[in-house]
């Protein structure tokens, strides 16, 4: 898979852009300040519908903009496929392939497989162990969506336990199902990550 072009409109500091890039290697070039990290950004959003720095959708809008488009365009397998965002304000993001709109954004993580290293990333080497579960359950799910499902599921899962522990819940039943599914959910992600090394 490669991508051919990008095009962004009021997307963080870049009011507009229209890439076009080589099938082999590609370079950003630039002082700081520029926008070489934000349009890395727009390409990891395309894959992923969401921001690497951490910021919501709202934050992504140029200031003072009202709106932010993305549009990548790929090569996969000898067909030409598009990618499409839009961002407003108070609306849900609209995320389309081919035109058509994404029911759940979950389903397409994994559809357009991408791994960003940054110099941040030198604490997956050096950082607490969260760090590193946290670029392996990415890589992971943009191959397995079950994994993805399952790490969605157990997460809730663990919100739902601390919320009862926080209430002082007595209900032993409802603690007991709520360990189930996380025992459930837990296993399957430590057998997945176990197959990676």
């Amino acid at each position: 898979m490669t991508i051919d072009g990008l095009s962004l409109a009021s997307f963080k500091n870049i009011e507009s852009a229209q890439l076009a890039f080589s099938p082999k290697i590609n370079c950003f070039l630039g002082r700081n300040g520029m926008g070489k990290s934000n349009l890395l950004d727009a390409l990891y959003f395309l894959s992923y519908t969401k921001s690497f720095s951490g910021l919501t959708d709202v934050q992504l809008i140029r200031r003072g903009d009202g709106f932010a488009m993305l549009r990548g365009q790929y090569s996969r397998r000898g067909l030409d496929e598009e990618l499409s965002a839009a961002l407003r304000p108070g609306r849900r993001k609209s995320f389309r392939r081919g035109g058509k709109e994404y029911k759940r954004l979950s389903e397409h993580i994994g559809a357009f497989p991408l791994v960003l290293l940054s110099p941040a990333d030198m604490e997956l080497t050096a950082g607490a162990a969260e760090e590193r579960r946290r670029f392996i359950d990415q890589i992971i799910s943009q191959d397995d969506p079950r994994y993805l499902d399952a790490l969605q599921r157990y997460s809730q899962g663990i919100d739902q336990r601390n919320r009862l522990l926080r209430d002082e819940c007595s209900d032993r039943g409802l603690f007991d199902a709520v360990e189930t599914q996380l025992d459930i959910y837990g296993t399957y992600l430590t057998s997945r990550r176990r197959d990676v090394r």
